[in-house]
Protein backbone atom coordinates (compact mmCIF):
# COMPACT_ATOMS: atom_id res chain seq x y z
CA UNK A 1 0.00 0.00 0.00
CA UNK A 2 1.58 3.73 -0.76
CA UNK A 3 2.17 6.31 1.79
CA UNK A 4 0.17 8.77 0.15
CA UNK A 5 -2.60 8.20 -2.26
CA UNK A 6 -1.67 10.56 -4.88
CA UNK A 7 -4.98 10.79 -7.08
CA UNK A 8 -6.46 11.92 -3.85
CA UNK A 9 -3.66 14.80 -3.21
CA UNK A 10 -3.92 15.51 -6.67
CA UNK A 11 -7.97 16.36 -6.52
CA UNK A 12 -7.52 17.91 -3.48
CA UNK A 13 -4.53 20.24 -5.06
CA UNK A 14 -7.23 21.00 -8.03
CA UNK A 15 -10.11 22.08 -5.56
CA UNK A 16 -7.79 23.96 -2.96
CA UNK A 17 -5.34 24.89 -5.04
CA UNK A 18 -2.56 26.52 -2.85
CA UNK A 19 -3.99 26.47 0.34
CA UNK A 20 -3.47 22.33 -0.05
CA UNK A 21 -0.15 23.29 1.45
CA UNK A 22 -1.96 25.15 4.42
CA UNK A 23 -4.39 21.98 4.84
CA UNK A 24 -1.60 20.12 5.20
CA UNK A 25 0.60 21.70 7.29
CA UNK A 26 -2.17 22.24 9.62
CA UNK A 27 -2.42 18.19 9.71
CA UNK A 28 1.28 18.19 10.59
CA UNK A 29 1.12 20.45 13.23
CA UNK A 30 -1.63 18.46 15.10
CA UNK A 31 0.46 15.37 14.41
CA UNK A 32 2.96 16.24 17.21
CA UNK A 33 -0.08 16.88 19.40
CA UNK A 34 -1.57 13.24 18.30
CA UNK A 35 1.55 11.23 18.53
CA UNK A 36 2.17 12.91 22.12
CA UNK A 37 -1.55 12.03 23.12
CA UNK A 38 -0.80 8.10 22.19
CA UNK A 39 2.39 7.51 24.06
CA UNK A 40 1.07 9.39 27.35
CA UNK A 41 -2.31 6.91 27.27
CA UNK A 42 -0.16 3.70 25.86
CA UNK A 43 2.12 4.68 29.04
CA UNK A 44 -0.98 4.86 31.22
CA UNK A 45 -2.57 2.50 29.73
CA UNK A 46 -6.06 4.85 28.82
CA UNK A 47 -7.36 2.98 25.97
CA UNK A 48 -10.32 5.43 25.79
CA UNK A 49 -7.94 7.80 25.47
CA UNK A 50 -6.18 6.36 22.74
CA UNK A 51 -9.19 5.28 20.95
CA UNK A 52 -10.25 9.13 20.72
CA UNK A 53 -6.84 10.16 19.53
CA UNK A 54 -6.59 7.38 16.71
CA UNK A 55 -9.85 8.51 15.60
CA UNK A 56 -8.73 11.76 15.54
CA UNK A 57 -5.62 10.55 13.62
CA UNK A 58 -7.54 8.11 11.08
CA UNK A 59 -9.65 11.36 10.02
CA UNK A 60 -6.88 13.44 9.39
CA UNK A 61 -5.12 11.23 7.28
CA UNK A 62 -7.33 10.29 5.40
CA UNK A 63 -8.44 13.56 4.90
CA UNK A 64 -5.37 14.44 3.32
CA UNK A 65 -4.53 11.00 1.38
CA UNK A 66 -2.18 9.40 3.91
CA UNK A 67 -3.13 6.15 3.48
CA UNK A 68 -0.85 4.07 5.41
CA UNK A 69 -0.55 6.37 8.25
CA UNK A 70 -4.60 6.41 8.44
CA UNK A 71 -4.57 2.94 8.38
CA UNK A 72 -2.56 2.17 11.12
CA UNK A 73 -4.94 5.14 13.16
CA UNK A 74 -7.82 2.78 12.27
CA UNK A 75 -5.73 -0.34 13.27
CA UNK A 76 -5.13 0.95 16.41
CA UNK A 77 -8.84 2.52 17.37
CA UNK A 78 -10.14 -1.21 16.66
CA UNK A 79 -7.48 -2.42 19.11
CA UNK A 80 -8.02 -0.17 21.37
CA UNK A 81 -11.93 -0.40 21.25
CA UNK A 82 -12.04 -3.93 21.66
CA UNK A 83 -9.47 -3.28 24.70
CA UNK A 84 -6.49 -5.39 24.06
CA UNK A 85 -3.76 -2.92 25.61
CA UNK A 86 -0.93 -5.53 24.10
CA UNK A 87 -2.16 -5.23 20.51
CA UNK A 88 -2.66 -1.55 21.17
CA UNK A 89 1.03 -1.41 22.48
CA UNK A 90 2.38 -3.17 19.56
CA UNK A 91 0.08 -1.10 17.29
CA UNK A 92 0.95 2.01 18.41
CA UNK A 93 5.31 1.61 18.38
CA UNK A 94 5.77 1.81 14.54
CA UNK A 95 3.04 5.02 14.29
CA UNK A 96 5.63 7.93 15.32
CA UNK A 97 7.89 6.98 11.99
CA UNK A 98 5.20 6.16 9.54
CA UNK A 99 4.23 10.16 10.47
CA UNK A 100 7.47 11.27 10.02
CA UNK A 101 7.60 9.51 6.97
CA UNK A 102 4.64 10.56 5.52
CA UNK A 103 5.10 14.48 6.32
CA UNK A 104 8.61 13.48 4.70
CA UNK A 105 6.47 12.52 1.60
CA UNK A 106 4.05 15.33 1.76
CA UNK A 107 6.44 18.41 1.71
CA UNK A 108 8.42 16.23 -0.95
CA UNK A 109 4.98 16.46 -3.51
Amino acid sequence: MDLIDDDLLSELGDMLGPRLDTVIETFVGHLSTYLGDIQQAVASGDLVAIRAVAHKLKGGAGAIGATRLGDAAAALERAAADGDAAIVATLAAPIPALAQETVAALRAR
